[in-house]
This record gives structure tokens, C-alpha cells and sequence, in this order.
């Protein structure tokens, strides 16, 4: 599994969360609902189906996804920020580096390798 995402597949989340139940979204023993805590006002979104049988796994499974839920807004503008400054940093690289001054050689180097490991995730 990459941990990687494209801009292709943030706007696929986006339209996806934009057809979903509007949250935020609760876990309810193996359901996910949304709507206040009262059961008579909750609207269940999903229901868990399971062959383990292991009610502790469903809860938590239920607690995931509608965590994961309330989250994607917030983890979606972090991904795009990232590419975002990604794009702009390899900009600079290829761009503003020609122009630095020879002293500052030493510093600009160790910089730039830093940074094109940061683009490449292995920092």
C-alpha cells in the first residue's frame, strides 16, 4: 500500500464525502449513525457486518470508519497542502539554485539534499 495520494484521488475523496450523509458520524455498538447521542433521532449510515464475531472488533471498526469520516475534510487540505508546497519546492530547486552565490555553496547543497529527501518521503 502507497502511502502516496494524487490530486486525482483527493477530488475522488471529495465527491465521495459530497454524496455521503453529512456529518460529523458516531459509532453505535456495529453501526455508524449520525445525529445526536438520543436514539430516536439517530440516523444510521452504515451497518458493520462481520464473520469474526468479535463484537470488541466491530466496535472498533465502527469507531474507524466514522473516524475516519469526520477526519477526511481536515486530512484531505493537509494533502493537498503538501502537494501544494511539494510543487513550489521543486520549483525553487530547479530555479533559484542557479542564481545563489558560491559562498553560501556548502549550506545550499546540504539544503537541497535535504529537501529532495523530504520530497521523496525518506527524511
Amino acid at each position: 500500500m502507497t502511502t502516496e495520494i494524487t490530486a486525482a484521488e483527493l477530488d475522488a475523496l471529495v465527491a465521495l464525502l459530497a454524496k455521503a450523509t453529512p456529518g460529523p458520524w458516531r459509532e453505535s455498538a456495529m453501526d455508524v449513525v449520525h445525529g445526536p447521542e438520543q436514539y430516536p433521532n439517530e440516523q444510521k449510515v452504515a451497518r458493520l457486518c462481520s464473520t469474526t464475531g468479535d463484537a470488541n472488533s466491530e466496535a472498533h471498526n465502527a469507531k474507524t470508519i466514522a473516524s475516519l469520516y469526520n477526519a477526511a475534510p481536515a486530512l484531505i487540505a493537509a494533502a493537498r497542502r503538501e502537494q501544494k508546497m511539494r510543487v513550489l519546492l521543486q520549483e525553487w530547486l530547479t530555479t533559484e539554485m542557479d542564481s545563489m552565490d558560491e559562498e553560501y555553496a556548502p549550506w545550499i547543497e546540504s539544503f537541497t539534499r535535504r529537501i529532495r529527501v523530504a520530497l521523496e518521503g525518506t527524511l
